[in-house]
């Protein structure tokens, strides 16, 4: 059964097994092939290896939850680029009203 708000990756690196140390998962891959869940919104980081990292697609959640979350990082770097302190626990709807105010001054 998937955790809530978590998305199947599956390692396509050449290692024997894998930690991830980078992205603050810990999460273990015990080789080539091995499918393991990591939250959905470091999916976006781990994306930027495909050489190493591969979206099991599964069902439409883990796509859509995939989707979301790269939605959401790309809004955080954008408020982030406007000055505001803000991070992943940031509510979707704190980011959008913060852009918001941006582009109403």
């Amino acid at each position: 059964m998937s955790k809530p708000n978590h998305i199947k990756v599956r390692y396509v690196g050449v290692k024997e097994a894998h930690t991830d140390h980078l992205y603050g998962t810990a999460q273990v891959w015990i080789g080539p092939g091995d499918v393991q869940e990591v939250p959905a919104d470091v999916w976006s980081k781990f994306a930027q290896h495909p050489d190493v990292y591969a979206l099991v697609a599964d069902n439409q959640k883990n796509h859509e939850i995939a989707l979301a979350a790269d939605s959401k990082l790309k809004l955080i770097e954008k408020v982030k680029s406007l000055g505001h302190a803000v991070d992943g626990r940031t509510s979707v709807h704190r980011l959008e009203e913060l852009l918001a105010l941006r582009e109403a001054a």
